[in-house]
């Protein structure tokens, strides 16, 4: 028991995984519409993943949501990107190990939901660092059960992947991600460094501002 108390305390020195954050309005000014109406959004299809897959097919697609026109099913990443206004960023290279936690994180904290059967919004959670700072994020599951069977190493690696290639190897106030793995399963994650803009930006079924798009994979991470 106090090795795995140790081992605890060892992880939790570098990183707060998946802390809460508080979401009652008091003390936080919720954001203007203007300013949340629109915002990145991706979609990240994991149908068809192997997972013992490592390649990266890199294709453009314009495509509208639930449309399969010109994608590959065997893809395991299908993202596209907005626009947004970009203040507070952090970039990837200059940030990989927080980066990489919170990819983690919330590919953890989705296979958990999957598993509970839950389709509850969890409220604003955050993952911070000492010295690379602290990312906001959110996520809600919608479809039969709220489960998948998505291997969390898929849906992080996919993530990793948008973050680089879809927000130029930045994080900033706030994306909205939708990921689908067959069926009617569908799992949205808010993050951003903004918590004001995570908490109170929609990410859900009725977002759909869509543009450039994307395909990669688990071993992008």
């Amino acid at each position: 028991m106090f090795k795995i108390l140790f081992q605890l305390l060892a992880i939790s020195a570098a990183f707060v995984l998946t802390a809460p954050v508080n979401n009652s309005t008091t003390g936080i000014s919720k954001l203007n519409s203007q300013q949340y109406n629109v915002v990145p959004f991706g979609h990240v299809d994991l149908d068809d993943y192997l997972s013992n897959s490592t390649t990266f097919a890199n294709h453009t697609y314009l495509s509208a949501p639930g449309s399969q026109n010109g994608l590959e099913r065997r893809g395991s990443v299908h993202a596209c990107q907005g626009s947004f206004t970009k203040k507070l960023c952090i970039t990837g290279s200059n940030a990989a190990n927080l980066v990489g936690a919170l990819c983690h994180s919330i590919s953890v904290a989705l296979e958990i939901q999957s598993g509970n059967h839950n389709c509850a919004d969890t409220g604003v959670h955050s993952v911070s660092d000492q010295t690379q700072g602290t990312v906001y994020y959110k996520y809600k599951t919608t479809g039969k059960g709220c489960t998948t069977t998505a291997e969390p190493g898929t849906i992080e690696g996919a993530l990793h992947k948008f973050i680089k290639e879809k927000n130029q190897d930045k994080i900033c106030d706030f994306v909205c991600i939708r990921l689908t793995h067959g069926g009617n399963w569908s799992g949205y994650v808010g993050l951003g460094t903004s918590q004001d803009a995570v908490k109170y930006s929609r990410c859900d079924h009725e977002i759909g501002s869509w543009s450039a798009c994307v395909n990669g994979d688990k071993g992008d991470r």
